[in-house]
């Protein structure tokens, strides 16, 4: 698979997987995603949408090089400037106040809308790193190595010295059978 298909799945699971915080947080705790009664209704999807711009990004260029948890914490904290900064300048435009810049982010920086995305963030982020590294490392082995899932492949010699073949015809010659 490649860095960026990985990339494109990890961004969709993150919306998903944020949606469904979201709901569970509306649902268990009786929290507003956005909590401000004027915002649009567009500012919460916007906000998660340049989050997984965010993710998109940090997982193309972490699956290539650089470490998966400090990649994902990366993301993790870029997630959360970027969800802030999108939410503040949206609601600045919405109430048509300059002040809400500063206001915005103040209030809404430990809601459990934002936190919850980090996190989501976070884990997505290290979780499709690590299995793009995965799937790289499988490909870069031959198929013995990743037929087997051990140390001693099939046509590796087993106790004894005898070699076993995992498929085709046997390389020993039939033994003769007769009476005994």
């Amino acid at each position: 698979m490649s860095r960026w298909l990985v990339a494109t799945m990890t961004s969709v699971l993150f919306i998903a997987l944020v949606i469904a915080v979201t709901g569970f947080e509306a649902l268990l705790g009786g929290v507003e995603a956005v909590p401000q009664p004027d915002a649009t209704s567009y500012l919460g999807p916007g906000m998660v949408l340049a989050g997984a711009l965010v993710v998109f990004l940090a997982t193309a260029s972490g699956a290539r090089e650089g470490n998966p948890g400090v990649t994902g914490l990366v993301a993790a904290a870029a997630t959360y400037l970027v969800m802030l900064g999108v939410g503040s300048v949206g609601y600045a435009l919405v109430r048509g106040d300059a002040t809400e810049l500063l206001v915005f982010p103040a209030g809404s920086a430990l809601s459990p809308f934002v936190v919850g995305a980090v996190v989501v963030a976070l884990l997505v982020v290290v979780g499709g790193v690590a299995a793009w590294r995965y799937q790289a490392r499988q490909a870069e082995q031959g198929p013995d190595e990743q037929s087997s899932g051990h140390a001693l492949g099939p046509d590796r010699p087993q106790a004894g010295g005898q070699r076993y073949p995992s498929t085709g015809p046997s390389r020993h010659p039939p033994r003769a059978e007769g009476p005994r």
